[in-house]
């Protein structure tokens, strides 16, 4: 009997695990899709010629092709990445590249073609509106979403859990109560608060949420202290004399708020990424802070574990992660496409294709292996 229970358990948890795997599987690719989707449909209006639009990557598992558009829909083995192709986007490229592509995307017809509607053919302002219909779409995508999670379902906001007895705003505050803005701007995370409160003057205002009321307090004071970091150096810390948490419950926003709440959150997270970006190059910060798509895949399956209302949040960061990785100047990213296109409508002369093929090939081999060099140092 305990063994039979034991096995059950196992089992259990294990068919539990690969079903968060699979959801996060399903999650990414539904970020992607959705990307390459704006592509599409940028290219649909604007009548460009489309051959392709894969969901997958690799060798094509199964096909349909369109007999009114020639069109060709595919889902491919590996359930990561996708690609919407435009007819003429290979063409003069060197054979070399696009057989190493086939080994990134799978094969492809690549025809030299004559066709008004090829991609180069295109005037440049179209084909820049085409190549940042991706980022866009992920971005519209985010703001719909989180837009719905904060109407919906509502949010964790930071709360004072306990008011130091040393505090100066311990006249002011009370526990319990939700932090919501600090002289006028609205905070998204509690790690936020104390950032804040340093960048303000030693007497600020700060809005909370006191019995589902919005209150607005004046004359806080800052709390100031030293400390030291892990390397044994003094740093001052600011924050308002109190032990912080979040709420135990959502906080679900009315809807023309939760508008307003899903774009300052969309404009935070991007700025946090941005900012990632920069002390990664910079050398601030390590590439062990950082997860290639092991750790992605490792990290979502969990999130997907605790349930729908953390997953959709999710998916409004992982939107916004890809609409800023694919603005990089990065050679095979998006952002590097437009910049290649600004030289020739700026020029008047396209850059090189085979050039062009070589840049995109290093591109993609470059963010294959910092992808999995990252992971490697998470080990």
């Amino acid at each position: 009997m305990i063994i039979n229970a034991i096995s059950a358990f196992s089992f259990v948890e294990w068919a539990s695990q690969i079903f968060s795997v699979i959801g996060a599987f399903l999650v990414l690719m539904v970020m992607v899709v959705i990307h390459e989707f704006g592509h599409y449909i940028a290219g649909k209006l604007l009548n460009f010629k489309i051959e392709e639009f894969a969901i997958g990557m690799g060798p094509k598992l199964v096909s349909f092709t369109s007999k009114k558009s020639g069109e060709v829909f595919s889902l491919r083995l590996l359930p990561l990445g996708g690609f919407c192709a435009f007819q003429g986007e290979q063409e003069d490229e060197a054979e070399e590249t696009q057989d190493v592509n086939q080994l990134f995307f799978g094969r492809r017809d690549v025809k030299k073609v004559d066709d008004s509607r090829a991609f180069h053919k295109q005037h440049p302002f179209k084909r820049i509106l085409v190549l940042l219909a991706g980022v866009t779409f992920n971005f519209i995508f985010a703001l719909i979403l989180a837009t719905i999670v904060f109407s919906c379902i509502g949010d964790y906001l930071p709360q004072i859990k306990e008011i130091n007895l040393d505090s100066p705003n311990v006249a002011v505050l009370q526990q319990d109560d939700v932090i919501y803005a600090i002289d006028g701007e609205t905070l998204y995370l509690a790690s936020e608060v104390s950032v804040k409160i340093s960048q303000v003057g030693d007497v600020f205002d700060m809005t909370v949420i006191r019995n589902g009321q919005y209150v607005e307090l004046s004359g806080l004071s800052k709390y100031h202290f030293t400390s030291t970091d892990a390397e044994g150096n003094v740093i001052e810390i600011y924050g308002l004399g109190i032990t912080m948490g979040y709420t135990e419950d959502r906080v679900v926003f009315p809807f023309v708020e939760a508008v307003s709440r899903a774009f300052g959150y969309c404009f935070y997270v991007a700025l946090y990424i941005l900012r990632i970006i920069g002390n990664l190059l910079t050398g601030a910060l390590g590439l062990d802070a950082v997860g290639g798509p092991i750790t992605t895949i490792v990290t979502t399956s969990q999130i997907v574990a605790t349930g729908i209302e953390n997953v959709l949040l999710m998916m409004v960061l992982i939107s916004v992660n890809l609409a800023i990785f694919n603005l990089l100047p990065v050679p095979a990213l998006d952002g590097c496409q437009v910049i290649f296109v600004l030289i020739e409508w700026i020029t008047g002369k396209p850059i090189d294709r085979k050039i062009q093929g070589w840049l995109n090939l290093i591109g993609i081999i470059l963010l294959f292996g910092f992808a999995i060099l990252v992971d490697v140092l998470k080990i």
